[in-house]
C-alpha cells in the first residue's frame, strides 16, 4: 500500500511561516535531456525517464520546497492511450507521477513535513493548444467532472490528499472540479491557481476577486491564488484577490522571460532579475505560498527561501 502524503495544505498552512512551492518541471527536465515536443508535454517522463523525475523532486527539496507537485498537469490517461499506450498502462502513468514525487518525499532525509499536491491542469492543457491560457473551451458541469474524475481517482488512490488545481482560465471548470472533490473526494483538499488575462481577471472574463469569492465557498480550498503569469502582475493580482477572500494566497509566477508562441521560445524580460525585489511586496500583499513556474529552476526556490526566511 502506498503511503499517504504526511499531511495536508490545511495542516501545513497552520503556522504562520512563508511555505515555499517547487518551480518548473518540464525545464528541468529538458536540462537532463528529456524530450517535452511531444503533445504529452513533461508527462511522457513517466515513461521515459522516470529517475529524472525524481532528480528534479529530489532538486527542490534540497532548495527548500515544502510543497512538490506531481507530474501529473498533462497527464490524463485518455492522451496516453491516444499515444498508444493500453488502458492499464495509460492509468499507471498517472498513477506513477504521485508514486515518483511520494517516494522522493520518503528518500529525503529532511525533518520538515513536505505536502506532495497532485497537478490537476485544465481541460485546455490536454487540448495542447495553448487554451489553458485564453479559457477558448466550454464544457458543461458534467463534462467537466467526466474529464477530471479518472485523473483525480488514479492520484487519491496513489496516497495523493491534496490536489493543485492549477493555471485554471475558467472559474466554471474550477467551480465543476471543486464540486467534484466534495462530492467524491471529501477528505482531500486542495489550493486553486488561475492563469490571467491581466492582473485583474481570468481569461474566460471573471473578475480575480469574484473567482476567490466562488472557490472560497468550498471547505476544501486550502488556499487560492495564480501562476504561470508574469511577475510584474503578482502584487495587483494578490490585492485583488484578498478584496474576495481571507484564504491564504499563493503565487507562482513565470521566471520573468517573454514567451513568443510563434517561435515557440522565450527571450529575456524586464522582470527576469526582479524577484528579490517584488518578493516582500508579495508578502506584503497576502501571499502565504511561493514558488515558480515556466522556466524558474531549484535556484529560483533557494532565492525566495533566502528572501524570506
Amino acid at each position: 500500500m502506498v503511503t499517504p502524503a504526511p499531511t495536508t495544505l490545511s495542516q501545513l498552512l497552520s503556522s504562520s511561516e512563508i511555505i515555499l512551492l517547487d518551480g518548473a518541471m518540464a525545464t528541468e527536465l529538458e536540462s537532463l535531456g528529456v524530450d517535452t515536443s511531444s503533445a504529452l508535454w513533461s508527462s511522457v517522463a513517466m515513461a521515459s525517464d522516470p529517475d529524472a523525475i525524481r532528480a528534479v523532486h529530489r532538486s527542490y527539496l534540497e532548495a527548500g520546497s515544502r510543497v512538490l507537485v506531481t507530474n501529473s498537469y498533462q497527464a490524463c490517461p485518455d492522451d496516453f492511450v491516444s499515444a498508444g499506450w493500453e488502458r492499464e498502462a495509460a492509468e499507471g502513468l498517472v498513477r506513477d507521477s504521485a508514486r515518483l514525487a511520494l517516494d522522493s518525499v520518503d528518500e529525503w532525509p529532511g525533518e520538515p513535513p513536505v505536502v506532495v499536491a497532485g497537478s490537476v491542469g485544465p481541460y485546455g492543457a490536454h487540448l495542447a493548444d495553448g487554451s489553458e491560457y485564453t479559457g477558448d473551451y466550454r464544457l458543461d458541469d458534467e463534462g467537466y467532472r467526466n474529464f477530471h474524475r479518472p485523473r483525480l481517482q488514479l492520484l487519491y488512490e496513489a496516497g495523493i490528499r491534496t490536489f493543485a488545481v492549477e493555471t485554471q482560465p475558467r472559474l466554471d471548470e474550477v467551480l465543476a472540479v471543486l464540486g467534484l472533490l466534495r462530492d467524491e473526494f471529501a477528505d482531500a483538499d486542495a489550493y486553486v491557481s488561475f492563469s490571467l488575462a491581466d492582473a485583474r481577471h481570468l481569461p474566460d472574463g471573471t473578475a480575480l476577486a469574484d473567482a476567490a469569492r466562488g472557490v472560497s465557498r468550498f471547505s476544501a480550498v486550502a488556499a487560492v491564488g495564480i501562476n504561470c503569469v508574469p511577475r510584474g502582475w503578482v502584487s495587483d493580482a494578490l490585492t485583488a484577490l484578498r478584496a474576495g477572500t481571507d484564504l491564504p494566497l499563493l503565487a507562482y509566477p513565470n521566471s520573468g522571460e517573454v514567451y513568443d508562441p510563434t517561435t515557440k521560445s522565450w527571450a529575456p524580460g524586464p522582470d527576469q532579475d526582479r524577484q528579490a525585489a517584488l518578493v516582500p511586496q508579495w508578502v506584503k500583499a497576502g501571499a502565504r505560498l511561493l514558488g515558480g513556474c515556466c522556466r524558474t529552476s531549484p535556484a529560483t526556490i533557494r532565492e525566495l527561501a533566502r528572501i524570506t526566511s
